[in-house]
Parts: C-alpha cells; structure tokens; sequence
C-alpha cells in the first residue's frame, strides 16, 4: 500500500517539478504575509490610540513611561525589515536548493512577528 503510494508521489514529481516546492514557497509567502498584517493591523489600531500611551511596564506589573504613540511606531518596523529580508533570502535559497536555509529565514521572521505580537499585546493591554 505505502509502495504504491510512494510510487505515486513520486510519479507525479516527475510530471510536475515545481510541486516539490509548494510548501517552501508557502511557507515564505506566509511569513512576509504574517508580518505585513501585523503592520496594517497595528497602523489601523494605532490610529485609535489617544495621544499619549503607556511606552515601558514595571515589575510590579503597572507602567512606569508613559509617551507619544509615534514611538509605537517602530515596534512594527522590526518583523516587516526582518520579513523583507528574509523574502529575497528565502526565495534565493529554494531556487538554489537549499530549503533548510529558507525554513531557516522564514522561522526567524514568524518569531520576531509573533514575539513583536506579544510585546504589543502587553502595551496595548488595559490598565
């Protein structure tokens, strides 16, 4: 059954090469689409957001810095740069073959964005 299975697989490789690079691919669009959603979701909140906002938390858990919501703004900079290299980087290096490189690039940008999700979760969280 799982001869037959693989034969199959394997035949239609055969047919259709660019096959065997869905997932890479997908997973590259993917990490550039995860971090320019952040970008526009954080834009479009943002622009809700009064003037002055908490910038820096405690250890007690309360805020400490308090600031102008322009200095939000970089807090989407970092995964979109880190999406935008990783995109020529990944897309480069499936085209080379090498595709552990490419889950490499891509799994650095969904980190940061996830990480960069997080840290704006918890200042854009109520008091």
């Amino acid at each position: 059954m799982f001869v037959w299975i693989r034969c199959v697989i394997n035949r239609q490789r055969e047919r259709f090469p660019w096959m065997r690079n869905i997932l890479p691919y997908g997973i590259t669009a993917f990490s550039f689409l995860f971090a320019l959603c952040f970008c526009i979701a954080f834009f479009w909140i943002a622009g809700d957001l009064p003037e002055t906002v908490p910038l820096h938390w405690s250890e007690q858990g309360g805020y400490d810095r308090w600031g102008p919501k322009a200095e939000l703004y970089p807090i989407t900079v970092i995964p979109t740069v880190i999406a935008l290299i990783a995109l020529p980087c990944s897309i480069l290096s499936i085209r080379k073959g090498l595709r552990f490189l490419s889950y490499f690039a891509n799994g650095i940008s969904i980190f940061a964005t996830a990480m960069t999700i997080l840290a704006a979760a918890m200042l854009l969280a109520p008091v």
